[in-house]
């Protein structure tokens, strides 16, 4: 007897050797794997499985060896599901997920991160449908697994597709990996910002430095990032140990802030020596972030990229409200070698989380695809990287000659005090937080694409202001100027971050973020220089003109490029 000639009705069984139409007697989503069924969001009747004829569902069976969906066997165990079928002896591993509709049987098995009640892995001979899992051959009825536990529709992270919608960053945060992961970041974030102002506080307060010896401080702690990145970047390509650098780097900028402390309690602490730790953290730090880009698409499903990113952002946004504030107080009340205990205490905690994050991460690749010239090529054959690349270049140019002159612009020339300045620049922070928020929806509103345009426009253009503000409205046109901006540059990072990590293969993430870092530290000295040169010879207020206007063209290079038609994330580029 053919498909075409049998149907189910409810209740019967089918006989040895016949077959059923597609969706006739096993509805959509419904699977069979190894003689068990499971149904998204519906039970199995009375608890059986489909071994010896027993009834699914609405009371549907099979007997050994029927065909489903065009004529697929079960036979050998297979498992067909939307007349697609897998073989005897397949896998699913590697971090990829199971669609609804979907099965895996006959011993099959489903390694990596995949999970789909509570985190916990499934393996061995079991199938998911809609989210709901079996363990050790049994099976789900409503939504709750074998054993009376509630089986949750969403699975761990990974670094496949997905069953199911993007999680959003609810979802994400109940994610034991990602929230371990998530917690990480933000507390190395606000450890980064009280580095960046005890630090300097150190030499200033503790060591007598002036101006040249702040110069060269400064420099110290940026040169890793201009000369390191992009070998960096390779090495951790080359081996699957993500997780493990990262700790290593918390750890070791906790080692080095404590010796600072130390040093000075021994009166032994001079500017080479804070020198050479600001040399080494900013070393650590920079191997922290290239093996985070790698490990972040690891761990977050491509859907959720957007989410994900905003969540940590978000905490970035957050950091700048709070870290300076903390680190000032920090100093004022424990004197500054003092204050940086705490900021060691939270990188100690940042490892902490990282050492709890259970991640299946990507293999690495031969050398010769995973090399600073493998990096180089494929950025510059790739027209979304390329485009973004110099689309954040020519940006940071000018907006860095716009810092060169912005202090000293709104002190001498708008005569804004030094702690009205310092209001205005954390109300302005306070906007990044805001732009955190909406640059998921915004981005599924519009687009990605437009997304990243929206960012290159939003940051920049509100400095404007700066320039054109004067009389009554100096102050209002400032703080504007700061919330706006600070609100765009976090859309534009949330937007752009997504859309390179997923136009990046895996196992080349680590080293494009450093490109990517080289190219965006090396350019930000050229801008300050320009500005100094410029506010000498033009004056500051028209070379603030045209660092604002100027800034603004960073935005063609995306405009002109396939990045402006984006709706999704772009996939992957042929390396």
């Amino acid at each position: 007897m053919t498909a075409t000639e049998k149907s189910i009705p409810a209740g019967k069984s089918i006989p040895a050797g016949e077959s059923i139409l597609a969706g006739e007697s096993i509805p959509a989503r419904k699977s069979i794997a190894g003689g068990q069924s499971i149904a998204a969001g519906q039970s199995i009747a009375g608890g059986e499985s489909l071994a010896g004829g027993e009834s699914i569902a609405g009371g549907e069976s099979l007997a050994g060896g029927e065909s489903i969906a065009g004529g697929e066997s079960l036979a050998g165990g297979q498992s067909i599901a939307g007349g697609e079928s897998l073989a005897g002896g397949e896998s699913i591993a590697g971090g990829e997920s199971i669609p609804s509709g979907k099965s895996i049987a006959g011993g099959k098995s489903i390694a990596g991160v995949e999970s789909t009640s509570a985190g916990e892995s499934i393996c061995g001979g079991e199938s998911i449908s809609g989210g709901e899992s079996t363990a050790g051959g049994e099976s789900t009825a409503g939504g709750v697994a074998a054993g009376g536990t509630v089986a949750s529709a969403e699975p761990a992270a990974g670094g496949g597709s997905g069953a199911r919608a993007a999680a959003g960053s609810r979802g994400l945060l109940r994610e034991a990996a990602f929230r371990r992961y998530w917690s990480a970041q933000t507390v190395s974030l606000v450890g980064d910002q009280i580095t960046i102002i005890a630090v300097p506080l150190v030499a200033v307060l503790v060591v007598g430095a002036g101006p040249a010896q702040m110069g060269f401080l400064t420099a110290a702690a940026l040169l890793p990032n201009l000369f390191l990145s992009l070998p960096a970047g390779a090495w951790v390509d080359r081996r699957p140990i993500k997780r493990q650098v990262m700790i290593v780097a918390d750890l070791s900028r906790a080692v080095l802030l404590l010796a600072v402390p130390l040093l000075w309690w021994a009166d032994a602490l001079t500017l080479p020596l804070l020198a050479a730790v600001a040399f080494a953290v900013g070393t650590f730090s920079l191997l922290f972030e290239v093996a985070h880009a790698s490990l972040f698409a690891s761990l977050v499903r491509r859907e959720d990229y957007v989410d994900a990113n905003t969540l940590l952002n978000g905490s970035r946004a957050a950091s700048y409200v709070v870290g300076p504030s903390a680190a000032g107080a920090l100093v004022q009340w424990l004197t500054a070698p003092v204050a940086l205990l705490v900021d060691a205490a939270s990188y100690l905690w940042s490892a902490a989380f990282l050492r709890r994050v259970q991640v299946s991460e990507t293999a690495s690749a031969p050398a010769d695809k995973t090399g600073m010239t493998a990096g180089v090529g494929f950025v510059a054959r790739s027209a979304v990287l390329r485009a973004v690349l110099l689309g954040a270049t020519t940006l940071n140019l000018f907006n860095y000659i716009f810092a060169a002159l912005f202090v000293l612009y709104v002190t001498t020339s708008l005569h804004i005090a030094p702690g009205t300045l310092g209001l205005i620049i954390g109300i302005g922070s306070i906007g990044g937080l805001l732009g955190a928020a909406l640059a998921g929806p915004l981005s599924r509103r519009i687009g990605i694409g437009p997304a990243v345009i929206v960012g290159f426009v939003l940051f920049p253009a509100p400095l404007i202001l700066v320039p054109w503000a004067e009389g009554p409205l100096t102050l209002a046109a400032l703080v504007t100027a700061e919330f706006l901006a600070a609100a765009g540059v976090m859309i534009l990072d949330i937007a752009v971050g997504s859309v390179q990590t997923a136009a990046t293969p895996p196992t080349m993430l680590a080293v494009v973020s450093g490109l990517e870092r080289t190219v965006n530290y090396g350019i930000r000295p050229i801008g300050a220089l320009l500005g100094g040169a410029l506010g000498t010879l033009i004056g500051v207020r028209p070379a603030l003109w045209v660092a604002t206007v100027g800034a603004l063209l960073g935005v063609l290079w995306v405009v002109f490029s396939p990045v402006r038609g984006l709706k999704e994330l772009p996939e992957v580029s042929p390396a």
